[in-house]
């Protein structure tokens, strides 16, 4: 009881104070009802943009390089590629999983339409919230997000070594030459005197 009474004894009653309070708790219900963020859920969203900075410092030339080959495939910019990477930790950690020795073989990158980026991703807003799917990127080794689009499987023949730029630079220029007369029947190969690395474009639905 005491400290209630000492809230109420302490508490501004005059009416700029009133006004203040009122004019906080309708901003408060207007933000909720029309999918604002909230001052809580501006704090998060300041963090998650935070740690998706942190996502982007882990993409190193490497993994532009085979951005740049995908969007080269896919006709489409790299950086709408690593967009949709910069979502998901996941997605980061698939990909330069790709790139060390014992790594993964093989990774999958889909372009297609999807839910809209979450608060987590730390590229909310209202307006893609609104939107029940966006065109967006992802990485993952098949045993995650659901393929309904377009995708280009990259793929090492050997994962006993670093993948490092001296590799890449060669595979890209041969995989630029030879994606001129890539037809349905095959995968473009791309190899380097160390290691080797194929693309494979599919575009269709998953069955």
């Amino acid at each position: 009881m005491a400290n209630i009474s000492t809230y109420y004894a302490t508490r501004d009653y005059t009416m700029p104070a009133i006004d203040r309070r009122i004019s906080d708790l309708l901003k408060r219900r207007i933000g909720a009802k029309e999918g604002l963020p909230t001052e809580s859920m501006k704090e998060r969203l300041a963090k998650y943009k935070e740690n998706r900075t942190a996502r982007q410092a882990l993409l190193k030339t490497t993994h532009q390089h085979v951005l740049e080959m995908v969007a080269y495939i896919l006709n489409t910019d790299p950086g709408l590629l690593e967009e949709g990477i910069l979502d998901k930790d996941e997605y980061v950690n698939t990909f330069s999983s790709f790139f060390v020795e014992g790594g993964r073989q093989a990774i999958v990158i889909y372009y297609q339409m999807m839910p809209p980026p979450p608060l987590e991703s730390g590229r909310w807003s209202a307006a893609l919230a609104k939107e029940p799917q966006v065109l967006r990127c992802c990485v993952t080794d098949g045993s995650t997000d659901k393929f309904c689009g377009k995708c280009v499987i990259v793929y090492r023949c050997r994962s006993n070594v670093d993948f490092e730029m001296k590799q890449l630079l060669e595979v890209r220029i041969q995989t630029q030459k030879l994606l001129n007369t890539f037809t349905a029947n095959g995968p473009t190969v791309g190899s380097s005197y160390s290691a080797k690395i194929r693309v494979w474009p599919f575009d269709g639905v998953e069955k």
